[in-house]
């Protein structure tokens, strides 16, 4: 029997992409939480994962001589496209309907849900922002190459570590060229709900599952230049009343990020000012 396993953080916008694909498909799978920020740079995720991000997936089959056979993909367009193959999700890739889909996805992935939103808060948020610039940044760079300068021995982790590094120093696109991809995205999907309730027609297909979980991170954002068509919103809204997304639930995440990193936050504040108070004492004493 086969066994799957995500590689899942539920504040990721790419695991929430491949999961509401596994759950439409009706893949059964086990969740394995991978904590982010700083869990999916350990070694031993690296190992699943040389990208060190979720989502991933790892397909374990039995062999004929006994033996298990280990698929992993890495990447949640994989992990779509791995549903195509499966017996409940070749409904939402139907073959006249292929070219389509993945044009759609393209505009999706380009418009970056995920570094909208976290290019969005900060400016509007003091929290948010020390937390995520002057605390995780720098610390996810002293764990890589911690786990860098560990990992002469294998030659496949140094190479995952050698990557990130140069991923963390790479400046990403600006919010300018963000929001311009994203109201490219807009006006496509704006134009293509002009036919019926989906984006390609009377049936769900793919297309519709991730572009609904983009739209909802868009939403999230609330950047004053990306416009967010009504047909559009009215499509939120219905994928909201599926039953597979009704399972991903993908609503709650921004309110849980900022929550838990506004309590991390004063936890280590006042874990430095207690550190700051006992070195007083010490020096006084």
């Amino acid at each position: 029997m086969n066994t799957i396993t995500l590689y899942d953080h539920p504040a990721s916008i790419h695991a929430q992409y491949a999961r509401i694909c596994l759950d439409e498909a009706g893949v059964e799978y086990e969740k394995q939480f991978v904590d982010l920020p700083l869990g999916n740079l350990k070694p031993s995720f690296a190992q699943i994962s040389p990208a060190l991000s979720v989502p991933a997936l790892e397909i374990k089959l039995p062999g004929a001589d006994g033996t298990t056979q280990s698929t992993k993909l890495i990447d949640s367009r994989e992990i779509i496209n791995y549903c195509k193959d499966v017996e409940g999700g070749k409904r939402l890739f139907p073959e006249d309907k292929l070219k389509d889909i993945n044009e759609i996805l393209d505009l999706v992935y380009a418009a970056n849900g995920g570094q909208i939103s976290f290019k969005a808060y900060p400016p509007r948020d003091p929290i948010f922002n020390f937390a995520i610039n002057k605390i995780m940044a720098p610390l996810r760079g002293y764990k890589v190459r911690g786990y860098l300068a560990n990992s002469r021995h294998s030659p496949r982790l140094t190479k995952a570590y050698q990557d990130a590094l140069v991923r963390l120093d790479r400046p990403g696109p600006s919010m300018e060229e963000l929001s311009g991809r994203a109201n490219d995205t807009m006006s496509v999907l704006d134009e293509r709900l002009k036919e019926g309730p989906w984006l390609l027609g009377a049936e769900r297909t793919a297309a519709d599952l991730v572009a609904a979980v983009w739209v909802q991170w868009i939403v999230w954002a609330n950047v004053p230049s990306i416009a967010v068509p009504p047909r559009v919103l009215d499509f939120l809204e219905r994928s909201k009343e599926t039953p597979s997304w009704k399972k991903c639930r993908p609503e709650w995440v921004i309110p849980f990020v900022r929550f838990r990193i506004y309590v991390g936050t004063i936890v280590l504040g006042c874990a430095a000012v207690g550190v700051a108070c006992l070195v007083a004492k010490k020096a006084s004493s």
